[in-house]
């Protein structure tokens, strides 16, 4: 029961601090944690808005499986979304949605963004887009957007076509990426 209140008073401490609060190298309101003998390393951020999810915050989760030399990122919803590859709607700062399709999770809870060459259309609602209207990149190149931007929106569709969506405040984030994608390679301060 102590245990259970010092991590809830712990975490009510942690989502207090506002990002202005924060020194350069402070990782935010990012969490870590390690599993299998510290082989896999994981970081994690709650999502700002949370009202409309029962079981709480979705989570963009940055990963690295060092003895893979594995990594990414994917959005843990805590709530059924698809078994299969799915659509997502992201936005980056002001900067054009993004409509792409992105992995589930083997509990169909999570959306994995995937490896390899990544094509996206270019949605710019009422407004005319600039050219082109497809862009491809490759997953580093979608994580060092992240890494530098000040706010992420992501959103998707259910299988029975219910609209989800989350915004993270990403402050912290270029600490939160050497403390996870560094054990796969990656120089998170050079993104």
């Amino acid at each position: 029961m102590v245990r259970f209140l010092i991590l809830v008073l712990g975490s009510l401490s942690i989502s207090s601090i506002q990002a202005g609060d924060l020194a350069d190298g402070d990782t935010g309101n990012w969490e870590f944690y390690q599993r299998n003998n510290g082989s896999e390393h994981y970081a994690l951020l709650d999502a700002n808005s949370s009202d409309q999810f029962y079981f709480g915050s979705p989570r963009l989760v940055l990963y690295c499986i060092a003895s893979q030399k594995n990594f990414g990122a994917f959005i843990r919803w805590n709530q059924f979304i698809d078994s299969t590859i799915h659509p997502i709607r992201l936005k980056i700062d002001q900067q054009p949605t993004l409509l792409m399709s992105w992995l589930a999770g083997a509990d169909g809870e999570n959306s994995w963004l995937p490896a390899g060459q990544i094509t996206s259309k270019v949605d710019c609602g009422a407004e005319a887009c600039p050219r082109p209207r497809r862009v491809t990149f490759t997953r580093l190149d979608l994580i060092a957007k992240m890494v530098q931007s000040k706010a992420i929106n992501v959103g998707t569709t259910d299988t029975e076509g219910n609209e989800w969506s989350a915004e993270f405040f990403p402050y912290g984030m270029r600490v939160a990426a050497s403390n996870t994608l560094g054990f796969c390679g990656i120089n998170a301060q050079a993104l």
